[in-house]
């Protein structure tokens, strides 16, 4: 009987706070006023991959397309391997191996590298304007940082796989 007691009072108590959490929730809507209404950016303002790319320092836009190029690199170097060891089984693929393995190591070094940088460079930013700036204005700045931490994880993600399979089709063929 006491369990049902403890239970009914658990669920009493759990109903208030429930009720008092929304009347809380509805209190603070109507102290602060109507929800803004959001128009969306014209196209010509809105910003896109390849802003956020133009945005970009230069080293920064060069790295960011290396690491584009490496993927790309990573997926044609991983199908000729993988050509070679089903014409040749004892075709070498220890340096495709070693060159994804750098991938998978360096790939997210750089982009989390150049995203902390960018950060840095809004952080700023931020400190050392007055007034301080919008989200508007910081918004392409932190973009830039998201896309090089992407980019160097997308090539690192891309490389594993691709070294793992490469190293299996080798045992497996060998």
């Amino acid at each position: 009987m006491r369990l049902g007691t403890g239970l009914n009072k658990s669920v009493i108590w759990a109903g208030c706070s429930m009720l008092a959490l929304s009347a809380t929730v509805a209190w603070a809507g109507e102290a602060s006023g109507p929800a803004p209404s959001f128009q969306l950016v014209p196209p010509e303002q809105r910003l896109h991959l390849v802003r956020v790319v133009e945005h970009a320092l230069p080293l920064f836009q060069v790295v960011m397309v290396g690491m584009v190029l490496a993927t790309i690199a990573a997926i044609v170097l991983w199908a000729v391997c993988q050509l070679r060891l089903l014409r040749d089984r004892s075709s070498p693929v220890d340096g495709a191996l070693a060159f994804l393995s750098g991938l998978v190591v360096a790939a997210p070094l750089f982009g989390a590298a150049i995203a902390a940088y960018t950060l840095l460079h809004v952080s700023l930013g931020i400190a050392n304007l007055r007034p301080t700036p919008s989200l508007i204005v910081l918004a392409p700045g932190f973009a830039e940082g998201a896309l090089a931490l992407f980019l160097g994880l997308l090539t690192a993600a891309v490389a594993s796989v691709l070294h793992a399979i490469l190293k299996a089709s080798r045992t497996r063929l060998a």
